[in-house]
């Protein structure tokens, strides 16, 4: 099989983010990552506007209410390693992207954080304030301005990855804002610790980088799938779907040179979104060439995945490659969902069909009783575009999460979802 030089290394780096998405956690810390400690400091604050005359409030809105919880981990590391742990706090900071005074002007993570609130909850109060005041000189302003005044923020990290001297942390975020729907994001901050820099997916793709990227990831990636050189990595998999695509069209010609981005990357996703617990059951329906399913599986090897799909040569090919890569957690089968039997923890798809379709045609498989996970049972769907109407129905429960938040230098995720539906 001939494979261009780019080829192998962009799954590379499809499996650096597999990687890196906090789901191979195997040995333990090496290197700088020992030297660097970790704490999470915690800034809490609520405020309700007491003061608002009750001939302003109406019994339908809500007083006005300013609350924010944040919960972000500090590094912190003596010596030499102190200065790379200086470096990474920036980093992580700059990536919160918080309104408020200036963090290198501050003594510690913990004032810049008390500061941040302060400076927020102040500029709240100072805008309600004139709000309150152009209320008394118009009497013809509408008292529902006062409901546009409820603003929550929570933001926390989490370390996913820290080892092989890279570390990686997921960053969840939610915002309310103005009586206006919340909006949840998730997204990663990678750092190579060995060169004190980050890591981005901008400057993996750079000229120039392909040293850089063999020297952080190949040793890491070898040991994950337990081979000694770079050519064994094909054996277990890592370049196969290289050639199952141009035997069959399991993916769309035209993302033949896509793959890593469009489809691998795509399907990792999920991984950031949520962790399986081990003897966690999930099945992908209408799998096509084994996503999300297949790269969900080398994610979470103690967990079971059934992939169906109604075609056939598909299947087939979902097989070969769970075969090559040695997946033992996997099993293809050609059917449909409506015909299938079994109880599952979790549905994953990948546009297969409409929400509605999704639940009508195999919400049946859902366990009802069993609940391994923190994340209740249900569906875990990847789409884009504008889901209004297809989401309407399950408004009051559904939770849309903008993949964009994850990858704002790719352009393809721009009006890229994941979709969570539970099912009790």
């Amino acid at each position: 099989m001939t494979r261009s030089k780019s080829l192998p290394l962009l799954l590379l780096l499809g499996s650096l983010i597999l990687l890196l998405s906090g789901c191979h956690k195997r040995g333990g810390d090496e290197g700088i990552n020992q030297q660097i400690s970790w704490q999470t400091i915690h800034v809490e604050r609520a405020y309700t506007d007491t003061l608002t005359p009750r001939t302003w409030q109406d019994t339908t809105l809500s007083v006005p209410t300013y609350t924010v919880s944040l919960d972000l981990l500090e590094p912190t590391a003596e010596g030499d390693a102190g200065v790379i742990a200086d470096s990474l706090r920036s980093y992580l900071v700059a990536c919160h992207a918080l309104e408020g005074p200036d963090y290198e002007a501050q003594t510690s993570l913990q004032s810049y954080l008390d500061s941040v609130v302060a400076q927020g909850l102040e500029g709240f109060i100072s805008d309600l304030v004139r709000a309150k005041t152009l209320m008394r000189d118009d009497a013809e302003s509408p008292t529902a301005l006062l409901s546009f005044f409820a603003e929550e923020m929570i933001k926390s990290d989490s370390l996913t990855y820290n080892q092989a001297d890279l570390v990686s942390v997921k960053i969840s975020q939610y915002d309310f804002s103005g009586g206006a729907n919340g909006a949840t994001s998730i997204r990663s901050a990678n750092y190579d610790l060995k060169h004190n820099t980050p890591i981005t997916v901008h400057q993996l793709f750079a000229d120039g980088s392909e040293d850089k990227v063999n020297d952080l990831l190949l040793a890491a990636l070898m040991k994950t799938f337990g081979v000694d050189s770079p050519d064994a990595l094909a054996d277990k998999g890592v370049y196969f779907y290289e050639e199952a695509k141009m035997k069959i069209n399991v993916v769309s010609r035209k993302d033949i040179d896509q793959i890593l981005e469009h489809h691998i990357l795509h399907s990792m996703v999920i991984g950031r979104y949520t962790s399986f617990r081990p003897g966690t059951r999930i099945i992908d329906v209408g799998t096509g060439g084994g996503l999300p399913g297949i790269p969900l599986a080398i994610l979470f090897p103690e967990c079971h995945f059934t992939l169906i799909d109604g075609t056939g040569k598909k299947i087939r090919v979902t097989r070969a490659i769970a075969d090559a890569i040695g997946l033992t957690n996997v099993e293809a089968v050609h059917t449909r969902s409506e015909e299938w039997q079994g109880r599952y923890h979790f549905i994953v798809s990948r546009a297969a069909m409409d929400l509605s379709d999704l639940v009508r045609t195999s919400g049946h498989l859902i366990d009802r009783r069993e609940q391994l996970n923190a994340l209740p049972n249900g569906i875990i769907t990847l789409k884009g575009g504008d889901l209004t109407d297809e989401l309407r129905p399950f408004r009051k429960s559904v939770e849309v999460v903008e993949i964009k938040s994850l990858y704002p230098e790719l352009e393809y995720y721009d009006t890229k979802k994941i979709i969570y539906l539970p099912l009790h």
